[in-house]
């Protein structure tokens, strides 16, 4: 049986797609005909097993091209984004017109080589049907009409005769010359008579300017005779009126030159005292300089003389041992056979207890020295963190500046006080509830991972992030419900395994979800809920059934606790009489736990977007978005990759405008680009606010 089809698939160069479905049957690789046309409309057509090649043959449901090969001269089929020219790749049925099967009388016919013949008179049909549809036609409501065509004529064309009966050659030439010859000599006729019109309204203009002339002269002569004397009298009375402003000017001048000075004298004051601070600020960073070089002598001084004392009081009691042993071997002696003089004399010479005091009082000494030392060495220490951390807070000042900041591991710069807090996502959650974000800038990072499991019928792999700070407060006060502060943080790499926008290829919303993003697949996949629906025009598939756990609920458990919605100004994009192409209202709604970035969020403005207004509609989220500072100014930042070092692809949350089938996306070139939403080959990243 063969379907209801067109044998013939069409399909627009990307500049990425090397794989191309036909839908039709083909039994063997001759029945399959391929046309390239480039961006100046030049046809040519790809060698199989040299430009393409075929998956597979025999399917009733067709299959698709590899093209192009490893060694073709053909490049991927491409797309000009100066001009919008694509390139095209044409798949087409290309059978011969014939009867190939031959039955003879017989008792047992076979049904298959009947039913076989059957579809090959039907593809046959099928193609004749694409012929006839793409040649000229007429209405079967025309009656008496003689479609033969006349005999050739150079240069003529057809044309219907005056009955519209039949067509009859056109001397087309020859009639642009009569009209030409025709228009020729009714233009100049035309401006004949212009010139002719022109010269008389020039006379009478000359003699209308002649008597203005004449009467003009005469009324000025007239007002100089009856205004001589009113002259006179306004020119005393305005010589007097100037003196006097000269004087009250030169009064004024004279009060604002000494105004002047004294101003002058003021402000030299200033900019002295101002010289004299600067030069202050000069000398404190040169003794904060100084300061620094001389606390990092004293560590060096005051831990050679800890060394020093260490070695002293080991020696100290190492001496103490030896009088300790001596005194012990003495004691212990047979004193018996000493006289009382003798003894007496011992024990006069050497007092136990006195000496055991003076050894304690001298390990005292040496105990207290060390607790000094140490105490001294810990202050220096911590001076020198201070000046160490204020010198690398202006070389990051500087980077930022300079555009040129990568980040830096705020696990190893904070480490003390995420181990006070628990964990880095409590320490992250406590210091953006307190608004403390001291040390904390634009690019630096953390790390996370995921767990492997199964999400929506996707197999998703174990897999470690680098997260990143791409925004602080970037909303702060915005919103239907007060944003506060919030910490906005994407991963550089994406998921490793490729999501698909939306099942199908359509970009509008449900008729229970009105909002594209809200009705997607990928909102789905990431934040583990169900929103799958076929409750949409032409009941094409939404969404994704992730309510078994989605990527959200393969992260660190304590890193969910502190993830906070994303609230947003979300557009309506749906129609159940047809498909839209731009939004139509709005409505404040929650973004999800995991989303994805806009396109103004990215790039900073609507390259491919609805978010202008486009057709008639708007979209408000245009009103509620800016550029997260960490990719402003830097191009590199909106490159992100696979765990295996990869460029990739990854979605946007918009759809585009003017089009009802494609997402946006950044292209694994950086540039701002879109696709259809049922694309299997890009990623997701993991977007977050804390």
């Amino acid at each position: 049986m063969i379907p209801e089809q067109i044998p013939v698939n069409n399909h627009f160069g990307n500049n990425e797609a090397t794989q191309f479905d036909f839908d039709f049957f083909i039994e063997n690789e001759t029945q399959l005909k391929v046309t390239h046309t480039d961006f100046q409309g030049n046809e040519t057509y790809p060698v199989l097993g040299v430009d393409y090649s075929i998956k597979s043959l025999g399917k009733k449901n067709g299959s698709y091209i590899e093209f192009p090969l490893a060694d073709s001269k053909y490049n991927v089929l491409g797309w000009d984004l100066s001009t919008d020219r694509k390139e095209l790749l044409t798949i087409e049925l290309n059978i011969p017109i014939e009867q190939p099967a031959e039955y003879q009388m017989s008792a047992k016919l076979s049904l298959k080589n009947i039913e076989n013949s059957f579809d090959y008179l039907t593809r046959i049909c099928q193609i004749l049907r694409r012929l006839l549809d793409r040649a000229l036609k007429v209405s079967e409501s025309v009656a008496d009409m003689n479609m033969n065509l006349p005999l050739p004529v150079p240069n003529n064309v057809f044309k219907w005769n005056e009955t519209g009966t039949s067509l009859e050659n056109y001397d087309i030439i020859g009639e642009n010359n009569a009209f030409k010859s025709q228009l020729l000599s009714d233009i100049d006729a035309a401006q004949a008579q212009m010139n002719a019109t022109i010269n008389k309204n020039k006379k009478d203009t000359d003699d209308e300017i002649s008597r203005f002339e004449s009467e003009t002269t005469e009324k000025i002569d007239q007002f100089k005779n009856s205004t001589s004397l009113e002259i006179i009298t306004f020119e005393e009375n305005t010589n007097i009126e100037l003196a006097s402003m000269r004087d009250h000017l030169n009064d004024t001048m004279t009060e604002y030159q000494l105004q002047t000075n004294t101003d002058i004298e003021d402000f030299k004051l200033s900019v002295n005292d101002k010289i004299a601070t600067v030069s202050e600020a000069a000398e404190k960073i040169g003794e904060l300089e100084d300061a620094m070089n001389n606390a990092i002598q004293k560590a060096d001084e005051v831990a050679q003389k800890a060394d020093t004392v260490e070695t002293l009081a080991n020696q100290v009691s190492e001496k103490a041992d030896t009088i300790m042993t001596t005194v012990e071997n003495l004691a212990n002696k047979d004193l018996s056979n000493l006289s009382e003089k003798g003894e007496a004399r011992f024990n006069a010479k050497v007092d136990k207890e006195l000496f055991d005091s003076e050894i304690n009082t001298l390990n005292n000494a040496v105990s207290q020295s060390k607790t000094d030392c140490e105490n001294n060495l810990k202050q220096t220490k911590n001076d020198l963190t201070v000046l160490i951390d204020k010198k690398q807070d202006g070389e990051i000042a500087r980077q930022i500046q300079n555009c040129t900041y990568e980040g830096i591991n705020l696990e190893e710069k904070f480490a003390d006080e995420i181990a006070a807090a628990g964990d880095v996502y409590k320490w992250l959650e406590s210091r953006k509830n307190a608004g403390n974000f001291s040390g904390i800038h634009i690019g630096d990072y953390f790390h996370t991972n995921i767990t492997a499991g199964t999400v929506a019928g996707y197999n998703i792999a174990a897999q470690n992030f680098k997260c990143r700070i791409v925004g602080i407060n970037t909303y702060k006060n915005c919103g239907d419900n007060v944003i506060g502060n919030m910490l906005y943080v994407m991963s550089d790499e994406v998921i490793d395994t490729p999501i698909k926008w939306n099942p199908t290829d359509n970009n509008n919303g449900t008729a229970t979800q009105k909002n594209p993003w809200l009705a997607s697949a990928a909102y789905a996949v990431l934040n583990g809920v169900n929103n799958y629906s076929t409750n949409a025009y032409q009941s094409a598939a939404h969404g994704a059934n992730a309510s078994a756990k989605g990527i959200l609920q393969l992260l660190p458990t304590t890193l969910q606790s502190v993830l906070k919605q994303k609230r947003m100004l979300l557009d309506e994009r749906y129609s159940a009489s047809g498909l839209l192409t731009g939004s139509t209202t709005w409505a404040w709604g929650d973004g999800g736990k995991l989303w994805l970035p806009n396109e103004y969020e990215v790039y900073g403005c609507a390259v491919r977007s609805n978010l202008c207004q486009t057709a008639g509609f708007w979209h408000p989220e245009a009103g509620l978005s800016i550029q997260f500072p960490w990719f402003a100014n830097n191009c590199e930042h909106r490159i992100k990759r696979l765990s295996t070092g990869g460029r990739t692809s990854w979605w946007l949350s918009c759809p585009a405008s003017y089009n009802a089938t494609y997402v946006c996306h950044v292209s694994i070139y950086g540039f701002a680009s879109s696709y259809s939403t049922g694309h299997a080959s890009f990623y997701l990243p993991l977007c977050f606010c804390i």
